[in-house]
Parts: C-alpha cells; structure tokens; sequence
C-alpha cells in the first residue's frame, strides 16, 4: 500500500498521468497552479523593485543597485519557470528555456551572494574600497558574466533542451537538461549550472547576514538610534 501512494505522489509531482485515462504527460494541476502563483508574486516583486529603482533617483545606492540586479536576475527565473508550464515546447525552444533558466538561476544566486558581501564589509568592516566603482564592476563580471560562460559552454556541448517530458529526473517538466547524456556528465552539468551555486550561497550567505546582524545590534544604544553613522553612510553610499 505504501508503495503505490508513493507511486502515486512521485507520478503527481511529475506530472504522469495515473488515472488511466490515456492523456500522457500533463503537469499535476494543483503543483501547476501553486507554481504558477509563486511565478507570478516573484515578477510582481522583482518589477517593482526595477521600476522604482528607474522612478526614483533618490533612493539609489550601492546596495540597491545590487538588489535591482538580483531582481532581474530573479525575474528571469520566474519567467522561464512560468512558460516552462504554460506551452508546451519544441526542441529549439526547450533548448533556448534551458540555456536561460540556467544563466538567471545562477545569476540569481551569484547576486544573492554579492549583496551578502557588500552589506557585510561596508556596513562590519566599512572597507573604503566598496565604495569605488570597480566593486561594481566586479560583481557584473562575475554575476552576469560567469552564468553566460557557464550557458554557452552548455549550449555548445549540445547537453541542454529536450521535451519536458523527457528531461532529467528532479527537473520536472522544465527544460534543462537532456535525458540521453551518462548519469556522471548529468551530475557534473547540474552541479555547474546551479548546484556549485547553491551550495556556496547556503553556506556563505547565512554567514554574511548574521554577523552583519549581529554588528547592527551592537551599535544599537537603548532604542535612540538603530545604527551608528557610520554604517548608514557605507548602506546609503
């Protein structure tokens, strides 16, 4: 009995159909639907950020640059998640949501890091050095750039696209990933489009944001002020 309802649960999650009823391969509605609701807050989110970063100049800084690109790179993510369940795919298109759910989702990721290290040495260590324009640049190369390197070498090792249907396991019925590569190459490319990533971020950033947190607490005096000078200056910069 236990394993039919787990046969049944897997089969929900990945959209097999197990009623009998001879359509094949549709998405299990109620993940759909949530899915796409979450798709749909996270452009929300992400195009308010971007547009109030264009309409107001006064609230502009070094910090909510960074957070404007973590919105677009966000906002990609959610794009490709949300036509990844709304149509259905040819090869070449399979191909090109791959190719860009893999550059956003990294880059995501990367900005989520870079904002982490920003806030922690210019608000904790307050390192004069944050404050040159070469600090931005830096981070664009490195959030932007990597991600584009890392897509085309998969675009160009012919490893993304594939029907949703037939895309590595825990991919669901996105693009990423072809089915017909070795189990170790799928490990390996996985591993380099997000999970390298992923990692890095879970370790680091809860890090970064807790002794950031910690240092706001300190410098807090009996409610009067929450920061000192100081730190607002390096936030605001």
């Amino acid at each position: 009995m236990d394993s039919q309802e787990d046969f049944s649960f897997q089969s929900a999650w990945n959209g097999t159909n197990t009623t009998g009823t001879g359509h094949g391969y549709e998405p299990a509605s109620a993940f759909k639907y949530a899915i796409l609701a979450v798709c749909f807050l996270s452009v929300l989110g992400s195009s308010l950020i971007i547009i109030s970063w264009i309409l107001f100049k006064s609230i502009r800084s070094r910090s909510r640059h960074i957070l404007v690109c973590l919105s677009v790179a966000d906002l990609g993510v959610a794009l490709c998640n949300g036509t990844g369940l709304l149509w259905s795919q040819s090869s070449a298109v399979c191909q090109w949501q791959a190719a860009a759910a893999t550059f956003f989702g990294a880059s995501c990721l990367l900005w989520t890091i870079a904002l982490a290290i920003y806030l922690y040495t210019a608000v904790v260590l307050q390192w004069p050095v944050m404050k040159n324009v070469r600090v931005m640049v830096a981070f664009y190369a490195i959030c932007w750039g990597l991600p584009l390197a890392v897509a085309c070498t998969l675009i160009g090792m012919h490893v993304l696209g594939g029907s949703p249907s037939s895309v590595t396991g825990w991919q669901g019925w996105w693009c990423i990933l072809k089915s017909d590569i070795t189990n170790t190459k799928s490990t390996i490319f996985i591993f380099l489009a997000s999970e390298l990533w992923a990692y890095i971020a879970y370790l680091l950033v809860p890090i970064l944001y807790f002794r950031t947190r910690s240092h706001i607490q300190r410098e807090t005096k009996g409610g009067e002020q929450f920061v000192t000078s100081g730190s607002m200056i390096a936030v605001q910069s």
